[in-house]
């Protein structure tokens, strides 16, 4: 699959990528095989898998975020993944500008219930100024929070996991089980 990919023009950066997956080349050490075809096949797999285990990008399941990830490049170099970005960040923009004037007129409707019990004295609570003050108090503004990293490499990585090509998807998830087949739980450095 990974040479597959490697050959679509779109996809031909992942032959500068890791393939990590872990005491795979350790596996061919103890393979037995009945005859000279087969140990020739585990020879040819041995020595591509070997090939990629010191590239200096990373494997697609780690440090995402980074420069040179794969997700990240691919990010950048794709005009409809740059496209769907720059919406997003208009739309977050748009939304900032929405919640900033939710907060000021919140602020200044506040201030004016205030400013208008200044000079009257409470002697109980049941009276004007306490359900003024208590309605000024109750006013709320619920948090926004931006759906886009505000770091470039970050943006582009959550860009690319939100559009990744199918075919990159379905490797990934091939290589993620691989790595995780022995494992009961999985290590906080794989994104699946």
């Amino acid at each position: 699959m990974h040479q597959k990919l490697c050959q679509d023009k779109r996809f031909e950066r992942l032959q500068f990528h890791s393939i990590d997956i872990t005491n795979i080349i350790d596996l061919f050490k103890f393979l037995v095989l009945p005859n000279r075809e087969d140990m020739i096949r585990a020879r040819d797999l041995y020595d591509y898998f070997n090939k990629f285990t010191n590239q200096l990008n990373p494997d697609l399941l780690t440090n995402i975020e980074e420069e040179n990830s794969f997700g990240v490049y691919f990010a950048n170099h794709s005009t409809k993944m740059k496209n769907y970005l720059n919406k997003l960040q208009a739309q977050v923009e748009q939304d900032k500008e929405t919640k900033i004037q939710e907060v000021r007129k919140a602020k200044d409707k506040y201030h004016r219930l205030m400013n208008s019990i200044i000079d009257c004295p409470c002697t109980c609570y049941g009276e004007k100024q306490c359900r003024i003050e208590q309605q000024a108090n109750n006013i709320e503004v619920n948090i926004s929070e931006c759906p886009i990293p505000s770091r470039q490499e970050s943006a582009l990585a959550v860009i690319f996991e939100l559009r990744m090509p199918i075919e990159i998807r379905s490797y990934r998830d091939i290589i993620w089980q691989f790595i995780n087949r022995t494992q009961t739980q999985t290590e906080d450095r794989f994104y699946e």
